[in-house]
């Protein structure tokens, strides 16, 4: 209902207290309707926050409410579930003669023929024998060296001389394969020191306490220190990185964890910081590759056409813009719509494995970057304030929005990254972070090689034992980048 409103010169004919009463009654009808309007802005926003989820926001999976909506379905390819008619056969190959522990022979003793019954001799073999190989775990299979030292005196000068082992005895209890297996139990499968503890002497019969857990972890560490530096120095030589980060303790002080994934190698980075001096501190201050990142501010003084925004946080806010009332929903839903065709064309580019060039896609994906330009356009003066908040930061830098399109090998999401630290948030879950500076160390050494090998398709406890040779005994140190 619009506010009635008195002419002009019934006004001038009124008593000046009635004038003076009716100008307090303005001022105080429009600061109540301020007050109105704060309040409604208050209630939709805690409605909002009420109705986050792990698809509307950056909020895990696990932290979803019984309302929260479910996930929506995957379309159903109509085949049945496990191995499609004509697909290829996948089979353990066998191992050559000369790599298997032991060869048993099987002879036929007699002729199969009821009616004949006849022994058989090797010599009547014909054809090559049917070759099957069983693979087994051996339990127990500790090797337990003793070194005796002995000691001689000279019968001329009565010195007493004590013998030295070779170069290649380690100096403790424990030998490098033994010390690369339980770092890996830790740092790759996540295992806490007790329950490392426990699968040591379950499957190996060796006993081990805590203590020898941490220090075998910490000499694993420190033979893995080259290592981690050669990663640090390929890093900014790289150029296309996707970067994240998540928390991390050492203590009760809380600490980032940072990944930069590239081509070659797999960082990862804790600092006491999430800001932009700790993201320079991995990629360098004159880095000028492209980064694949979400809009958090760290990433704000890279340039709009090096810097790919990653569209899947961008549907969570446009999933949580479309659940609002009124004109802010129907702005949300159009986003959503513009993203979903924008991922289908994405799809066929990556389905056409090379046949659809990069030119192409760009072709394709015009006509949605067009209506998207003008729906961030028609943002900036929506009513909606959310609205209008997240368009004034879109069109700030539209054109991050798009490199993927430009720059072949990028992608519109930072899938990359987020699956890299999924382990480490895990790892995380399960042992509380760290205690110390040399945890810390631990942590960014032991990830860093566990995912570049992994990327690489190379073995992880093969890898920290020759680490481990070189540090002990001068042998060359592992290289982790593969050109």
């Amino acid at each position: 209902m619009e506010k009635p409103s008195l002419p002009a010169e019934i006004i001038e004919e009124l008593p000046v207290d009635v004038r003076v009463y009716l100008a307090y009654l303005e001022e105080s009808l429009k600061l109540l309707q301020a007050q109105v309007t704060n309040q409604q802005n208050k209630i939709t926003e805690l409605e909002g926050q009420l109705k986050l989820n792990s698809q509307n926001s950056s909020k895990p999976p696990s932290s979803d409410p019984p309302s929260a909506p479910p996930r929506p379905a995957k379309k159903k390819s109509g085949k049945k579930r496990g191995g499609q008619i004509g697909h290829t056969r996948h089979t353990r190959q066998l191992v050559p003669v000369e790599k298997v522990n032991e060869v048993k022979e099987w002879w036929p003793t007699k002729c199969t023929n009821g009616e004949c019954g006849k022994g058989l001799r090797p010599r009547d073999q014909v054809g090559e024998a049917i070759r099957q190989q069983v693979w087994e775990i051996v339990l127990n299979p500790v090797v337990v060296t003793e070194h005796q030292l002995y000691a001689c005196e000279c019968s001329e000068c009565g010195r007493v001389s004590r013998a030295q082992t070779s170069g290649e005895v380690p100096r403790g209890m424990f030998g490098p394969q033994l010390v690369a297996a339980v770092a890996s139990l830790h740092g790759r499968f996540r295992l806490t020191e007790r329950e490392i503890v426990a699968v040591v002497e379950g499957l190996w019969g060796l006993e081990l306490s805590l203590g020898s857990v941490a220090d075998m972890c910490e000499k694993a560490s420190s033979a893995l220190a080259e290592v981690y530096e050669e990663a640090q120095k390929q890093i900014p030589k790289e150029q296309k990185l996707n970067l994240d980060e998540t928390s991390w303790k050492k203590g009760k002080k809380k600490h980032w964890l940072w990944v930069a994934v590239s081509r070659l190698v797999v960082l990862f980075h804790l600092d006491e910081k999430r800001d932009s001096a700790a993201f320079r501190k991995i990629v360098g201050e004159e880095y000028e590759g492209v980064v694949s990142s979400d809009r958090f501010r760290s990433y704000s003084g890279l340039e709009a056409e090096k810097h790919q925004w990653c569209w899947a946080h961008l549907i969570r806010d446009f999933r949580r813009m479309s659940e609002r009332a009124g004109p802010g929903g129907i702005w949300g839903e159009e986003a959503l719509e513009l993203s979903r065709q924008l991922f289908e064309e994405w799809q066929e580019y990556r389905q056409s494995a090379g046949k659809m060039s990069l030119q192409e896609l760009k072709d394709a994906l015009a006509p949605i970057r067009t209506d998207f330009k003008q729906l961030l356009e028609e943002g900036k003066t929506h009513e909606d304030g959310a609205v209008r908040s997240l368009c004034g930061e879109l069109n700030k830098a539209e054109a991050s929005l798009w490199v993927f399109s430009e720059v072949a090998g990028v992608e519109p999401t930072n899938n990359t990254a987020e699956r890299a630290l999924r382990p480490a948030v895990i790892w995380r879950k399960r042992c509380f972070g760290s205690q110390s500076e040399g945890g810390l160390r631990f942590v960014e050494r032991m990830l860093t090689v566990a995912a570049t090998l992994k990327q690489q398709g190379r073995d992880l406890i093969e890898f920290v034992t020759h680490a481990l040779k070189a540090k002990w005994f001068g042998q060359p140190t592992p290289s982790l980048v593969q050109v």
